[in-house]
């Protein structure tokens, strides 16, 4: 083996150790009052996959994008090297992958030709620039990064960080050991921190990462070679690269195909160069150190195609193409076509709360690529994943769960780790009065209202200076009432007194989206 080339196989390790190291750092330190590292918002303005559909859909320019058309220009010049060096998926599967070698040591892996099923992440890319195109922004569904992010944020997270404060507590309670005390405060002022709200509808995002992990025990790298759409990306700037695999090998022992994680090496040792990662699991294997890496111009098209080192042609075949296209066509289609299902299903439920500073309606769909920062920065746990039933367009997308939990008032950090301005970033004093949803008082359980008997808890906890919930007195069955009256003006929906509210199972006192008033109203009308 070259030493050189050696050299570089030890540092990618690094690289990527280091670069998945830094993305959990990240997030592990994303939580109030966010002064301690780095905004978790950087990692998607590298992203050229969420930053340009993104872009698209919204038809704006955002911040970040600069950073990500870097990305494209310098991967036309070192190839697929976030793929292979930086992306945190891409490293979280290579050390899956890795926990089932003890296990497979007797079993060497076979590889064939590269697979026509690699055309597959260029069905998916099409179908999220096709989208986008119209209007509609899918690229948070299977891009990457924001896979990997969402899920260690919302699940893995909270359920380590939580795991380890209660078996810290657990001895503690049980053991008096000297020091150990000390240490865990250590920890959790440094560390661990408090507990973490645990978070409805994270089954799905688990769901979606193990799909993705999984199958790396039966081929590595499998949703890298077929499905990523971030890696189809940059595949397309990686055929200009000048840094090319050299194999002056004549023995074609095919160790190198074998090798290849990402099945991009043909039986008479050609390759794909735009699916190459630049991994030098070739270098390494190569039984006579024949291969390498190096920088060389582009080859005349005398002898290669599209700018394959194979003189394989890039292009599919004509029936591949078609079928690949109504792929596309279909899988965009079916989103855009039940939009109005998907709106008719959302009038069904009681409130859509979005947070603090979003931008409105559809627009705010269009931005949000469901990382998960916002959900992890929120001190209290009412920011939650959309369920499905509020449409697959809005899956996942942060909403405030006011039966829980309350946006606090003086918090104004959804916006400051928001990547692409989905959700505004404001001055304290803009959000305190940035409206989220409108407090109703349901008469018929409110107590004041119902039984006549004294209640002030939804007035004494309105964090609104001055005071969005006012109590009057009011002739009730021949004795005077305090009854609480929500002030619409003053309302930010905040959600306190819906959670404060003493009634039980049901809330005397609910957050409603303030569009939705005028339905209320008619509702009342009809009963």
């Amino acid at each position: 083996m070259r030493i050189g080339q050696d050299k570089l196989i030890i540092l990618r390790k690094i690289v990527q150790s280091c670069s998945i190291a830094a993305v959990i750092a990240i997030i592990w330190n994303t939580r109030f009052p966010l002064d301690r590292f780095v905004n978790p918002s950087f990692y998607f303005h590298i992203d050229p996959l969420v930053m340009t559909t993104t872009a698209v859909a919204e038809r704006v320019w955002l911040d970040g994008l600069a950073l990500a058309l870097a990305l494209l220009a310098a991967t036309a010049f070192l190839g697929r090297f976030f793929c292979g060096w930086i992306c945190p998926l891409g490293a979280a599967l290579d050390f899956i992958a890795l926990l089932k070698t003890p296990f497979a040591r007797r079993r060497r892996t076979i590889e064939k030709n590269p697979s026509a099923a690699r055309f597959t992440k260029y069905a998916v890319l099409a179908v999220i620039v096709i989208a986008a195109g119209a209007g509609r922004q899918f690229a948070w569904a299977l891009d990457p990064i924001a896979v990997f992010m969402r899920t260690f944020s919302l699940a893995v997270h909270p359920g380590v960080n939580n795991g380890l404060n209660g078996f810290f507590s657990g001895i503690l309670m049980r053991a008096d050991i000297p020091g150990l005390e000390s240490v865990y405060n250590l920890l959790r002022d440094s560390f661990l921190g408090t507990d973490i709200a645990a978070l409805s509808n994270t089954r799905g995002i688990v769901l979606l990462f193990a799909a993705i992990a999984v199958p790396v025990i039966l081929k590595r790298r499998l949703w890298c070679r077929y499905l990523c759409p971030l890696g189809a990306m940059l595949a397309l700037p990686a055929l200009l690269s000048p840094l090319r695999r050299k194999a002056s090998c004549g023995k074609k022992c095919r160790a190198c195909m074998h090798s290849c994680r990402m099945n991009a090496i043909y039986s008479d040792n050609s390759y794909r160069r735009e699916e190459c990662i630049l991994c030098f699991d070739c270098v390494r294997d190569c039984p006579d150190d024949s291969t390498r890496f190096a920088f060389s111009p582009v080859p005349k098209r005398k002898n290669v195609r599209s700018g394959i080192d194979s003189g394989k042609p890039l292009a599919v075949s004509r029936s591949a193409f078609l079928r690949y296209s109504a792929a596309a066509a279909l899988a965009v289609s079916v989103p855009l076509n039940a939009k109005k299902a998907l709106k008719a299903a959302v009038k069904q439920v009681r409130a859509i709360l979005r947070p603090p500073g979003s931008l409105d309606g559809e627009e705010f769909i269009r931005r949000c690529i469901r990382c998960g920062n916002c959900m992890k920065i929120c001190p209290t746990g009412v920011l939650v994943p959309s369920p499905l039933k509020l449409g697959l367009d809005r899956l996942w997308a942060p909403v405030l769960d006011t039966s829980s939990s309350y946006c606090e008032y003086t918090c104004n950090l959804c916006g400051k780790v928001c990547p692409t301005g989905a959700i505004r970033s404001l001055t304290p004093g803009k959000k305190a009065g940035a409206v989220i949803g409108l407090a109703v008082i349901d008469t018929e359980v409110c107590v004041p209202y119902k039984k006549g008997i004294d209640c002030l808890v939804c007035e004494e906890h309105c964090p609104v200076p001055e005071k969005a919930i006012v109590i009057k007195k009011t002739r009730f069955k021949g004795k005077y009432v305090k009854m609480p009256v929500v002030r619409e003006d003053l309302c930010i929906g905040c959600g306190i007194c819906e959670v404060k509210c003493p009634t039980e199972p049901e809330k005397a006192i609910k957050v409603f989206a303030p569009k939705m008033k005028a339905a209320l109203k008619q509702e009342k009308q009809n009963r």
